[in-house]
C-alpha cells in the first residue's frame, strides 16, 4: 500500500479503524508507542513515540516521525508537512 496516507484521531477513531486494547485518558507522564498494521500483516508503519507535550509541535496538515540519527545514535524528532510525509510514502525505500 505504498503511497497512501490515512489519519485518525487517537482519543476518538472514526470510520473503520480501531484502537486495540482501547486506549484510557492520555496520561502527560507516559511516552506513548504507536504503531499501525493490516489485520491481513500486508501493510503496516514505523512505530512512532511520542508524549502530549509534543502535540504542541503538531500543527493541523503536520505529521511527527522519528528518523535515525547516526551521530546521536538515537530516533529525532521530526515533524513533516502532510504533503511532505505522502511523497515519502511513495519511496518503497522509506516503507517497512
Amino acid at each position: 500500500m505504498n503511497g497512501q496516507s490515512a489519519s485518525f484521531r487517537l482519543d476518538a477513531p472514526a470510520g473503520d479503524w480501531v484502537i486495540t486494547p482501547k486506549p484510557p485518558s492520555l496520561d502527560p507522564a507516559i511516552t506513548y508507542n504507536a504503531y499501525g498494521f493490516t489485520n491481513d500483516n500486508t501493510s503496516s508503519l514505523r512505530h512512532v513515540k511520542f508524549e502530549l507535550d509534543d502535540a504542541a509541535k503538531i500543527a493541523p496538515g503536520r505529521v511527527l516521525i522519528q528518523e535515525w540519527d547516526e551521530k546521536r545514535q538515537q530516533d529525532i524528532d521530526v515533524v513533516l508537512s502532510l504533503d511532505a510525509f505522502e511523497r515519502m510514502g511513495q519511496d518503497p525505500r522509506n516503507c517497512p
